[in-house]
Parts: C-alpha cells; structure tokens; sequence
C-alpha cells in the first residue's frame, strides 16, 4: 500500500516515537515564505484562446512564424500575462513546496511535469539536490479565456484555442521554473493567517434551472453558488518591526470571460483575475506605506458561477444575511463576454471585498458562519488567527486510477436512449451536432424506453450512456492526480477540472472539524413548480431527493484531524473536464455532463480521494478512511508510460523552440522611433508612441508612461491592467518576399483620465531585437515630452425664463471615440450591441461631466436631477463658471 506522505515527515513521526526529548528540540522558527512573478505573456499574433474568431478578421494580417492556426492573429497586448510563485518551507521538516497561478485558460499534466524537469535540471547543474520536486509542486490556472494557450497535445483542447505549439509550452514551462527560482531565493520568515467571507458580487450560477428527463427539477437557481472568498494572507516585518502584507493567495469561483466572441483576437488580456491582484497590490500599499505585496489567485468552483449574463431573473443575494454581504450590483448588470471595460467595472468591488478579508485576517470581523444558503447552521467560523511561531507544512501527492465503474475517462457521455426517441440528442463536442438518427416512429419510443429500463439495474449510468475515450481527446492522461497542500490549520485541495458548487461544498463539510454537517446537495423543496412542469408525485420528489442525499459517501475527517480552512483549487495539474453531480448526470444531457471525465460519480470520487490525502497529512499512521488500494492506485506501467511520453515531448519542445529562434531573421531598423505623441494632450485625449522594434518572435515590448515629478521620472502607468494598451501591425501577403527589408511597427496607447494629474510625461520602451541572426539584443527607446493639461468643459444649452438661468456642463467629448483601431466607451451599460465593443478598453469614459460646482456671476448654481443647472437670472450678461474635483473647468461669457 502506497502512503501519499512525505519521508521527512515520516522520518520525524519516527524520530518522536523513539523517545527524542522536546527539550532536545530547538523552537522552529515561523514559517517561511518567498514570492516571485515571471511574464508569461506569449507572442503577438497568436490566437487569443477560446474567446477567439474562428475565422480571420483581415486575410492581409501574415504571421511569417506561424503563431495562429485556424483563428485570427492577435494584433497586441491589451494587458500581459504572468506566473505568480509562492514557495513555503516548513521549518521543522526543512521542506519547500511551491504554489504557482499561470494567467493561463486550462494547467494540464505535461505543463506541470516540464516544470518539475527544469527545477530538477537546474538544481543538479548547480551542484545541488532538488529542493522541490515534482510532488512538492502545485500549479493552477485562472481559467483565463482571452490568452494564448498551446500547450497540450490534447487535440479536443484544440477545437478551443486553436492548436498545440511546443514553442509556447517550452517558454511558459521555462518562465514558470524561472518564478519559483526566484521566490524560492527569497524565502524569509513570515506570519500566516487566513479567513473566509461571503461575496456575491458578479457571479451567478452557470448551469442555471433545468427540467429533468422525468420531470422534476433540476440544475440551480442561478443565485446558488459557492460564494466563499478565502484570503490566505502572509506577513513580513519592516525595518521597524511592524508587520505588513508579503503575499495575498485568494480563492474565488468565477469564470474569466469577461471578453465577448472575438473580444480577445485582437489584443491578448489576462480578464479580470489581474486587475484583481493590481487593484488589491495598490490598495494595500496605500494601506501599508513601504510595503509590496504580490497577490495570488486560484480559482474556487469555477464550473458553476461566471460573470452575470444579465438575464432578468438572476438575482446577486447569495449572502444576504450571511457572513459580511458584498452585493455589488442589481440584476440588470452584465459582465459576461463584455469587454475590457466591464472588467474593471465588476472587479473594483471585487478587489474591495478581498482587500476586507485581508483585514479580517487580523480582527475576524465578518468572517462567514454559515454557508452562503444559511441551511447549515453548524458550518464552523472560518478564521484562522495569525500565528508568528512554527506553522507545519506538508503536502500530499496521488496518481489515482479511475474508479472501478468508469476506469477510463470518457467524453460525450449522452444518453443512448436519445438516438431512438423522437428528440434530437444534446450535442457532442467530440462527436459534432447530432441529428435524430432515425425518423419519428412510434417505436423509436418504445425503443428509448426499453434501453433504459433494462441497463438501470446492469451498471447503470455508464452502460445507459454513449461514451467516447477520453485521454488525449481533452484529458491528457487516463489517471486522476490529486494534491493536498496543508498549512497549519488550513487545506487545499487540488481538482484538475472544473468543480461545481456542490462539489466545493461537500468537500469543505467533510474535511472541516464539524461532525455530521454533510453537504450533499442543493434540493428544489417538493412543491416546486416552474416553466409548466412538476415533480409529478411525492415518487418522483422522493427518489430526486435520495439521488441527491447518496450521491457523495458520508466519511469525513474527525474533529481532531479536520482544518478550520478548507478550499478547493480548481484548474490544477491536469485537466477532467467539467465535474457535475450524480444527480446532474441521471437528470439530463448537457454540455458539462459530457465533460465529466469518470462518470456520474466523478465528484465523489474526487472528493474522497483528496480526503484521504488531507487524514494523511493530519496523520500519517491513522487508519485510512477507504483504503488505497490496487484498483485505486494508477499502474506503476501508466505512470511509467506517462511520463516518458512527457519527456519525450518535453525534448521536442526544447529542440523546436530552439530551432525556431536560432533561425529567426534580422530585424529592420529595430529599436527606432518612428512617431511621437502630440506635444500638449487634455484629459480623456490619447497619447500615442510608435517605433519599430523586433518582430513578433522576438520582441514583446514592455511600455510604461512615466511623469516627472520636478526631481526625476516615474513610472506613472503600465501594461499590467491595460492602462497602456500595445500593438502591432504584422506583414501582408505583398510584404512577405520582402520581409527582411519590412520593419516591425509597434505601437502604444495612452488613454488619459480626468484625473491624471498635468504635468510631463514621456513613454518608456524596453524590448528585444536582432541586427544579426541569431542574436537577441535590447533596446531601449524613450519619446519626446508632452505635457497633460486639465479639460476644459463647454456650457451648451442655455437658456433664460422667469428669472432663472439653466444651462448644461458637457465634457466636449463624444460617447465613443476611436483611437488607431481602438475603442473607447462610455461608462453607461447600453453598449452591448455595439459591433465594435469588443475592442473596448476599460477605461470609464463620462457621458457627461461630473461637476462639483457652478455659479452664474458668482452665485452658486444647483443641479437637477436630469443633469442640468439652474441658477438666480441676475440679468445683463452672465459670466457662466463650473469644475469638477480634478480641476476640470470651464468659464463662459453670455450676453
């Protein structure tokens, strides 16, 4: 039997068991803890991930490196990219562990496994035994939709994002190692706390109510979602000795699809997990003068929320009455596959309710009880105190087969029934739309039927389901790898999918510290009703109920050994696709259903094996709960087959990556200016940059706007959040035979607020590029100085009866603007239908102007609530004056 436990943690267990004194043992230090962040951001003009066009936008765009496929090249950098390490070492055990978010759409097993290669590589080129190995790794995507993703040879993957490009898995494996290297040198001593909170800001459930095959309900109510938020928070001392934030890790559910179909071809974006992370960073350096704290994301049950579609029945009130509500916004909002602007709109609360965790890290204040339905009282106080002496650190690492009823993973998964009935089948990602395969007889019914009554009692589900093999189709190994990552009295627990809500819930309940509190299932009450259907009998509600009251074991961990804090980290190490209930599989064909890898007990499963991890990790020599046995236990020969399949990958990768940049050809007159921004610019103008650089092989420029402060130049705003936004104008069909002669012409955008301050300011570029084969070099360019100055507002609309004036203050600007290509909108929501919205930044253009003050010959003036002013007529001519609070201003004569 195979023990998923560390041997240093065994070997201490022996050690204490033997006899060694405490007194014997030196007090550990606290926890050590080391943050670093890599740019992952791949090159312009591959396709921009799921979100992509599947046809190309302009026939003249030619990528001479062959970075798109089928879809549209990307034509710049909206925001870029990053990998964000997080390496901890346990003090007593001297093990480090590290945990990695990648702004990627899927982390897959190859990804991970090239990782741990280039850390083992390294280690031993420097003389050294690796520190973390590949057990000791952890890597989670954000499920981002709008970026580049070509790492698996994983063909279903493809009819996603495009393709497998072993150039992009050997530079994001590459930058990843590089992120943890760097964290791992600069581990010191922190304090570690945590809690959780309830936010119900923007999600909303995404498989939403549902019909069942008999009847009864089924899905969600689209306000039933996990909406835990739990901040993991690690202090530093300053000089002073006064502790303040190091590193944020947070989990939320909620999908990053915040751009619409073609949203991300033609600028890559990272979505809204890294305005999160900036906006929570500089908030919390205002909050903590000196400090520099990185923010980590992780993705909670991504599979059941995403952004609100703004349909009229969802309602946000998941925490009303619970834990500390953070309703943001009504049912009339939509977030979902928007644009650029709607990020910032519904991640600004976001970053607000994070940022309140944090807090209560240290004061418990608002720290959620119950779950976010209130039907569970006994859900202990999710805090975990900070704590300055040793916190312990261990982490549990699995390769489970499939379960003994479904030992392959799967795809399609649709009801066989389906192809004899008169009803057209739910399509199939793998197999394309189906059609009704045979015509509307009355016996194709009776046909349907009797499939079904007679494999309910001879293995069920998996016999009553067409299923199609699913390794290398989506999955890219036949094996569930599982992790299980504890620190001190809070765990985390890897599903390489996409869990549901119910899912999260029953896994937090059954390693917590409550006994009995299982969380089953959401159940419609018996008398449910909707859209003309029933329950039908008290029959039906009664075996709905049982599927759903059986559909996850009832073991879970004893008080002693459960965790204060349990989360689950989706999009981890591999990928099984979407994992729906029991009761969601029998109920109905759907989209997630079919991606449910290992059956309609996948999330059960899932749920027991990281269960026996975290009893491990509690207790290594304590009975296990269900035993890890050989059917359980993926085959030495898989494995082993695996991961040579991997490094054989993993060798290609290298060679072609390596190929492709040694032959990489000179670029023309990189590294020189070829348009500069305008030397005076308003508030709410653009300011633009141009230069040619390297190509878009070699050459990702970095760009920062920096203003003077009247001692030195600053960097005022960057890439990271997509304040300056980057393209690139790639060749035509007419330019290739010229290509070594073309230049690269990139360029880059500054859209001004009305807050930015006046003053100088120039643009900052820094990027690669080649005056011989071969060979990469820097450059770096600054523009030419332009100055920002206040906007001056126009009156319009005035008007003169009965001794009272009124007038209007407008920006002067119109709703939308148009930029080089690049579209701005206003900060009202009817915008949606606009063809050109997807090319939306995030900046909030007014409609009209927020003004604070106005007086008409001195005499204050009062607005109306549609906008206007109205003032005293002190007669003869009017000297009309308004502001705002950035000192935006306009002063008009009117006789």
């Amino acid at each position: 039997m195979r023990r998923p436990i560390s041997l240093a943690v065994v070997l201490l267990l022996a050690a204490s068991i033997v006899g060694v004194a405490t007194a014997d043992v030196p007090a550990a230090p606290m926890l050590l803890a080391g943050v670093a962040k890599a740019d992952i951001t791949w090159h312009s003009g591959a396709t921009g991930g799921q979100v992509a066009n599947s046809t190309r936008e302009d026939a003249d765009d030619i990528d001479p490196f062959v970075h798109e496929g089928i879809n549209s090249p990307t034509q710049g950098f909206h925001d870029r990219l990053y990998a964000r390490a997080l390496v901890l070492e346990d003090t007593t055990s001297h093990e480090r562990f590290a945990y990695v978010n990648t702004d990627n759409y899927l982390q897959q097993n190859l990804l991970h496994h090239y990782v741990a290669e280039i850390l083992r590589a390294d280690a031993l080129a420097a003389g050294r035994l690796p520190t973390i190995p590949r057990e000791h790794l952890m890597i989670s995507a954000t499920h981002d939709h709008s970026a580049p993703y070509f790492t698996t040879p994983s063909w279903g993957v493809w009819l996603f994002v495009d393709k497998y490009d072993e150039r992009e898995l050997y530079y994001d494996a590459h930058q990843i190692a590089s992120a943890i290297e760097a964290a791992e040198g600069k581990l010191h001593p922190v304090r570690f706390g945590a809690a959780v909170t309830c936010y119900d800001g923007a999600q909303r459930n995404i498989i939403g109510p549902q019909v069942a095959n008999d009847g009864t309900p089924a899905g969600y109510p689209k306000n039933y979602y996990d909406a835990d938020l739990t901040v993991l928070r690690f202090d530093e001392q300053n000089a002073g000795g006064d502790w303040q934030p190091y590193a944020l890790w947070t989990n939320v559910g909620m999908h990053p699809e915040s751009l619409g179909q073609g949203g991300a071809t033609g600028l890559v974006s990272a979505d809204y997990p890294i305005y999160m992370e900036t906006l929570v960073e500089r908030q919390l350096r205002a909050q903590y003068p000196g400090s520099d704290p990185t923010v980590l994301f992780s993705q909670g049950n991504v599979g059941d929320v995403e952004p609100d579609d703004g349909r009229a029945n969802h309602n946000n009130d998941a925490c009303t009455g619970h834990g500390s509500p953070q309703t943001a916004y009504g049912k009339d909002h939509d977030f979902w596959r928007e644009n650029f602007r709607s990020i910032e709109t519904f991640t600004k609360p976001l970053a607000n309710a994070v940022v309140a965790t944090a807090a209560a890290v240290a004061t418990g204040d608002g720290v959620s009880h119950t779950w976010p339905d209130g039907t569970d009282a006994t859900q202990p106080q999710r805090w975990v105190r900070f704590s300055t002496s040793h916190v312990p650190v261990a982490m549990a690492d699995y390769w489970f087969a499939g379960p003994v009823e479904h030992p392959v993973p799967t795809y399609c998964n649709q009801e066989i029934a389906h192809w004899f009935e008169n009803s057209k089948p739910k399509d199939c990602e793998v197999l394309g739309e189906v059609t009704d395969p045979l015509p509307n007889f009355p016996a194709n019914q009776q046909i349907a039927d009797a499939i079904r009554d007679a494999t309910k009692g001879i293995g069920g589900p998996n016999i009553a389901n067409l299923i199609v093999p699913g390794t290398g189709t989506v999955q890219e190994t036949p094996a569930l790898h599982l992790q299980a990552l504890s620190i001190g009295d809070v765990l985390l627990g890897t599903c390489p999918c996409e869990p549901g809500s119910d899912q999260a819930k029953n896994f937090k309940t059954r390693t917590d510290t409550v006994v009995g509190n299982f969380w089953q299932g959401y159940k419609y009450a018996c008398d449910w009703n909707g859209d003309g259907q029933s329950w039908g009998s008290p029959q039906k509600c009664n075996a709905a109920h049982d599927q759903i009251e059986n559909q996850f074991s009832k073991t879970e961990l004893s008080p002693s050994d459960g965790f204060k804090i349990s989360a689950m980290i989706g999009q981890a190490n591999d990928y099984i696709g979407y994992i729906v209930t029991e009761r969601q599989w029998l109920a109905k064909d759907q989209y997630r259903k079919e991606l449910t890898a290992f059956g309609p007990r996948t999330a059960n499963y899932v749920n027991t094996g990281l269960l026996i991890l975290a009893e491990q990790l509690r207790d290594p020599l304590a009975p296990i709960l269900e035993a890890i046995d050989e059917k359980d236990h993926l085959p030495d020969a898989t494995r082993a087959a695996i991961d040579a399949r991997d490094l054989a990958l993993i060798a290609q990768a290298e060679a072609d990556y390596r190929a492709w940049d040694a032959a990489a050809p000179p670029d023309f007159l990189g590294g020189t200016a070829t348009s500069q921004p305008p030397l005076e610019i308003n508030r709410l103008d653009v300011a633009r940059f141009g230069w040619n650089g390297g190509s878009n092989w070699t050459d990702t420029p970095h760009v920062a706007v920096e203003r003077f402060d009247g001692s030195q130049w600053r960097v005022f705003e960057d890439q990271t959040i997509g304040d300056v936004v980057t393209t690139l104008d790639l060749p035509n069909a007419d330019e290739l035979p010229t290509l070594a002669t073309r230049p690269w012409p990139w360029t880059a955008h500054w859209e001004t607020t009305l807050g930015t301050p006046v003053g100088t300011y120039r643009f900052h570029v820094t990027g690669n590029h080649r005056e011989l084969p071969g060979v990469t070099e820097p450059y770096e360019l600054f523009s030419d100085t332009f100055k920002v100055f206040a906007r001056t507002y126009a009156i319009s609309n005035v008007g003169r009866s009965g001794g009272t004036v009124t007038f209007i203050v407008d920006s002067g600007v119109p709703q939308t603007l148009t930029h080089a290509g690049l579209v701005y909108y206003d900060d009202t929501f009817g915008y949606a239908d606009h063809p050109d919205c997807m090319r939306c930044t995030f900046r909030v253009r007014p409609v009209a102007a927020t003004i604070t003050t106005a007086t008409v010959n001195g005499s204050p003036a009062t607005q109306s609530p549609d906008g206007s002013w109205t003032a005293n007529d002190p007669g003869g001519a009017l000297t009309i004056s308004a502001s705002d609070a950035d000192g935006n201003s306009v002063i008009a004569n009117v006789s």
